[in-house]
């Protein structure tokens, strides 16, 4: 009895060289193509799952507040270093931070922490609230 081999994919199937059977070497062929379409879907699903971060956005201010750029430059230069800091933006016109952060990796009372580290207090701005400037507070940074 004569066998062939047949390589399709790397595995190796035996297949009688009498049976040359056309359905068989089909369903050889089909199951093959499910095999990969489903590691590609289990791969696919793997890294969706892996790469679903928790960001969020908190805005902020601080005491003794932002006067100018060194101000900024202080904030900008230390909290960055905090765990989870993605992205910081400041304006001294409305004396706020605003912090985007990975909820996985950090949390508001943990940011706050950081600027306490710096000699600055720290506390979430409410949805529509003016921050009053207080206009005979020195700038600590000069």
């Amino acid at each position: 009895v004569c066998l062939k081999i047949l390589f399709i994919n790397r595995p190796q199937f035996l297949v009688d060289s009498n049976a040359d059977n056309p359905t068989i070497n089909n369903h050889i062929i089909q199951i093959t193509t499910m095999k990969k379409i489903l590691l590609l879907l289990i791969a696919a699903l793997t890294m969706t799952i892996a790469s679903a971060k928790d960001i969020k956005t908190v805005v902020l201010t601080t005491v003794p507040q932002m006067h100018c750029e060194n101000c900024e430059k202080r904030i900008k230069d230390n909290i960055r270093f905090e765990k989870g800091i993605k992205k910081i933006v400041t304006d001294v016109e409305q004396q706020t931070v605003t912090i985007t952060y990975d909820a996985d990796k950090t949390t508001v009372e943990n940011i706050i922490k950081g600027f306490e580290k710096i000699k600055y207090n720290a506390r979430e701005v409410k949805d529509g609230e003016q921050i009053v400037t207080n206009e005979d507070e020195e700038c600590p940074n000069m």
